[in-house]
Parts: structure tokens; sequence; C-alpha cells
């Protein structure tokens, strides 16, 4: 039987031979990317805290559809998307991050198309339906990477932001089933979990794959 390590670390020549760009510095963008959504996400808020801070919460969609928030609402969304897609293509193919660049560019892509829905989901129950759908392949995929990440991290402080993110993903799927009313609570409880899981990730996968120290010696 095979034995699969959880994080396999490699050589500088290694990494160098593999292709891969990104170095410790670099894979930041995706901290920056989700800190600037909860900056943008809590102007929203701010500026309109009646769209979810109510008995019958509403989602973080409601900012997406009013000129008031809009803007913030759709910085946030951008913030998050375009970090995690630019530091996705630094990953040359074939790479010994390429799980990383996958992830990340899944992940910005399935932002980016929550992004555009959001603007229409209020036209019709096609749109609301194209809305829902595209938020449900999300939050699967989130669930789904999360685990994954964490399985491979194998820490246990990963574990426990693991456990915060699917706390936030059971609310979630009982205010949808119409057993509870907290749809904005679990989206940022899950959105918190889910960001530092993938950030400890990227960070850690790139660390130790010693891209680094690739990064320092390429400009040498």
């Amino acid at each position: 039987m095979k034995n699969h390590p959880r994080l396999r670390s490699a050589s500088a020549p290694d990494a160098r031979r593999a292709g891969a760009t990104l170095t410790r510095g670099g894979v930041d963008l995706v901290l920056y990317g989700q800190v600037l959504m909860a900056v943008f996400f809590t102007v929203c808020v701010a500026l309109h805290p009646g769209f979810v801070l109510k008995r019958d919460e509403g989602g973080v969609s409601n900012f997406g559809v009013h000129l008031k928030t809009g803007i913030p609402y759709s910085a946030a969304y951008a913030a998050a998307g375009v970090s995690s897609w630019i530091v996705s293509t630094r990953v040359r193919a074939p790479s010994a991050l390429h799980d990383v660049g996958r992830i990340l560019r899944v992940y910005a892509v399935l932002l980016m198309v929550t992004l555009t829905t959001t603007y229409f989901y209020t036209l019709s129950i096609l749109s609301r339906d194209l809305h829902l759908m595209v938020g449900g392949v999300l939050f699967a995929f989130e669930v789904m990477t999360s685990w994954w990440m964490v399985r491979r991290l194998g820490r246990r402080r990963d574990w426990l932001w693991l456990a915060v993110q699917w706390t936030g993903s059971v609310l979630a799927a009982l205010t949808i089933a119409g057993m509870l009313e907290v749809l904005f609570l679990s989206q940022v409880i899950a959105g918190v979990g889910y960001a530092v899981v993938l950030v400890s990730y990227c960070r850690s996968r790139v660390r130790d794959e010693g891209v680094g120290e690739v990064g320092v010696h390429d400009s040498a």
C-alpha cells in the first residue's frame, strides 16, 4: 500500500524545475483579498444595516441590488476574486503547487459568477434560481475544499477553523430549509472560517515546497 503524506516538501531546485513562481509574499495577496472583502462587507452593513440585521435576516446579496451598497458589495467580491485569480496564475504548469492554483482559480470564478448573477436575481424567477444555483455551487465548493485542505494540513488549529466554517454552513442549510432565520450570520461565520483555512493552506503549501526561497534565489 502506498503511503500518501499530507504535505510533501520539495527542495528549492525541485520547486524551480516545477516552474513555481509563487513567493511567500505573493501568496499573501489571498489574505489581502479576504481582508478587503470583510472590510467592504462591513461598509455595506454600515450603509444599510436594515438589509441584513433584522429578525428575518436577508443575505449579503441584498446589498448587490441597491445603488447605495452596490459599489462596496461589488468591491468585496472583486477583491477576493481578483486576488485569488492573480495568485493562481503565478503557478506555472506543471507545478508542485498545482493544487493551490486549481483551488484559487475555481474559487475566483465562482465568486465572480456569483457577483454577476446578483445584479439580476430580483428581475425574474429564472434569474433568482440561477443566482441560488451558483450560490449553492460556491457553498458546496467551500465545504468540500475546506475539508480537503484541513485534512492535508492536519493541524489542530485548522480543524478548529473548519468547525467554524462548517457551523456557518449548517446554519445556512437550516435557514434555507426554513428552520432558522440567520442567513447573514451563517454567511459571516462560514466566510470567516473558510478565509482562514484557505489562507493557512496556501501559506503552508508555499512554505513546505520551499517556493519562498526559490523566488529569492531566482532574482539573484
